[in-house]
């Protein structure tokens, strides 16, 4: 099954003391490969916003990727180097070569769950080889709620990858006690709803949602509390839940 990717970055071009092409010609050759490499490519790559600001030649990186194993990111710059297609655009640009592109990206995974912070791919082009070579380093951690929170390209919108797109639960918990204050009585709030036995404190709702949730809390200054002090009853709920769900 294929794992998708998202990253996002930045790039910018180094060219080499001996190098005699202009930034023109590499931007050029960067702009052609967007264009033919990404119209059948199953791995999209784009380097766009390429601008040439004084000597410098830089632009953005965006890329979804698909890949049947775990580095979607990683095996998507090596098809740089190995792809059949790649390889005809770079026999095109034969003469574009004596620079690197340096790439800065953030990759994250939500499928095998695992967010790349500091990656950096090195895209070289030296004369007598037909094909860039590539250095990547990827080291990946957990996709954590404060990780993703300072990241530069993934701290918006990632409220999907933590809560129940249709409840707002919390996902992959196995003990309420190891969520963070804000998400305890989230999850407090939807086992004793999943029990139905509390409905005289939560509402005969027909769904626990984000909303109701969020209403549950507004409607009174204590009820934060109150839910707080249920979490042994809602631990042994969601335990119970576990067990009947394996």
């Amino acid at each position: 099954m294929a794992n998708i990717s998202d990253a996002f970055g930045e790039w910018h071009v180094e060219r080499f003391d001996d190098c005699k092409v202009s930034l023109e010609d590499i931007k050029a050759m960067i702009e052609y490969f967007n264009d033919k490499f990404n119209a059948d490519a199953w791995y999209r790559t784009e380097f766009f916003d390429a601008e040439i600001e004084g000597d410098v030649l830089k632009g953005k990186l965006k890329g979804t990727f698909s890949a049947d194993g775990r580095w979607s990111v990683l095996t998507n710059f090596e098809w740089l180097r190995d792809d059949k297609s790649a390889k005809k655009i770079w026999r095109k640009f034969s003469t574009i070569i004596g620079f690197r592109i340096i790439v800065n990206f953030e990759e994250f995974e939500p499928g095998n769950w695992f967010f790349v912070p500091d990656g950096e791919a090195i895209i070289t082009f030296k004369e007598g080889e037909e094909s860039p070579s590539v250095e990547v380093q990827d080291e990946a951690v957990e996709p954590t709620k404060e990780a993703l929170k300072n990241s530069r390209w993934f701290s918006e919108d990632v409220e999907w990858a933590f809560y129940d797109w249709d409840t707002g639960e919390p996902n992959y918990y196995n003990d309420i006690i190891e969520l963070d204050d804000d998400d305890r009585p989230i999850a407090i709030y939807h086992n004793l709803f999943r029990s139905g036995k509390y409905k005289d404190l939560i509402g005969n709702i027909e769904n626990a949602t984000k909303e109701t949730y969020e209403n549950f809390i507004k409607a009174s200054p204590d009820n934060k509390n109150k839910l707080l002090s249920l979490i042994e009853e809602a631990r042994e709920i969601h335990k119970e839940y576990l067990e009947n769900n394996e």
